[in-house]
């Protein structure tokens, strides 16, 4: 009896812990994905190991879209507006305003996409241009 009790606490723990993550807002939830997405996987299976996953925000300078990563905002990256689509441009600016982290997701070949809590806002072939403040 009292091996199926621990048991049974086990798996409820277990699953929520697993379930946990799903559970938090935005951008708690954002700052887990960029967290496990950076931890080493033990078993080398992790088919995400070559993308880099940044909590970004975006802020208008000079008439341009800047993405400011949030670990080091002294390296900006511009994204020339003529590169994002109108809808996607205006979900930018409504994230601007409220200041909502966005996921920046660049794989090796340089392609840049940025993710909302509403899901995909866009996708920038040569990622910008890289520029210091």
């Amino acid at each position: 009896m009292f091996i199926a009790v621990v048991a049974v606490v086990f798996l409820i723990g277990a699953a929520a812990a697993v379930a946990a993550p799903f559970l938090l807002r935005w951008p708690g939830y954002l700052r887990w994905l960029v967290v496990t997405a950076s931890t080493p996987d033990p078993w080398g299976g992790s088919p995400g190991g070559d993308l880099t996953l940044d909590e970004v925000h975006v802020q208008r300078c000079s008439g341009e879209l800047v993405i400011v990563p949030s670990a080091s905002p002294l390296r900006v990256q511009c994204i020339a507006v003529t590169q994002v689509v109108v809808a996607d441009s205006e979900r930018l600016e409504e994230y601007t305003r409220a200041g909502t982290p966005i996921l920046r997701i660049q794989t090796p070949s340089g392609a840049v996409s940025l993710y909302g809590p509403g899901g995909h806002i866009a996708t920038l072939a040569s990622g910008g241009r890289n520029v210091r403040a």
